[in-house]
């Protein structure tokens, strides 16, 4: 008599995540498409708000990344927990907001892409529009200094490696 369980034949994914897209990457800025208000401000006639700061990335959701925001409003003011004054995290799915600015090396670019245009569930990632300066490759939207790697970065610099002398010697 067999007495095996089908789960036992499964492979084990418990605490596995599908890898998140670098748009969605740990200090990012995001706007919110509805303005964010709990009922414990809106009955103190607080503003809502309405952006948020990538501090944790939790799971996909019906092919819906989550991640966990600080939230902020346009006045800069942080949404802290009235009695610590700790910062409040609020796990929110990435259809719900827009990629506002991406972190990087030297600040922030803004962007303003919306990840989930065509449905509520079609992740559309940021398009790669921007060439190397010196090599004309497609660099990426995540890289402050315009060219595509290290080696044309120093071209773009103007370093020269050094060649070896005629006679072989260094």
């Amino acid at each position: 008599m067999d007495q095996t369980r089908p789960h036992d034949q499964t492979p084990r994914t418990a605490g596995t995540r599908p890898p998140f897209p670098a748009e969605l990457a740990l200090g990012n800025v995001v706007r919110l498409k509805e303005a964010y208000l709990p009922a414990t401000l809106r009955r103190r006639g607080e503003p809502p708000y309405e952006y948020g700061i990538i501090v944790e990335q939790l799971h996909a959701t019906g092919g819906v990344f989550v991640v966990s925001l600080h939230l902020y409003d346009a006045d800069g003011r942080l949404y802290l927990h009235e009695p610590s004054r700790v910062p409040v995290y609020v796990d929110m799915p990435a259809n719900e907001f827009l990629l506002w600015k991406v972190a990087a090396e030297t600040g922030y670019r803004v962007v303003e892409h919306d990840l989930y245009p065509a449905g509520r569930y079609d992740f559309v990632p940021l398009p790669v529009p921007f060439p190397c300066a010196v090599c004309g490759r497609p660099r990426g939207w995540d890289t402050p200094s315009g060219v595509c790697s290290s080696a044309c970065l120093a071209r773009a610099q103007g370093f020269q490696a050094p060649r070896p002398a005629a006679d072989g010697r260094e």
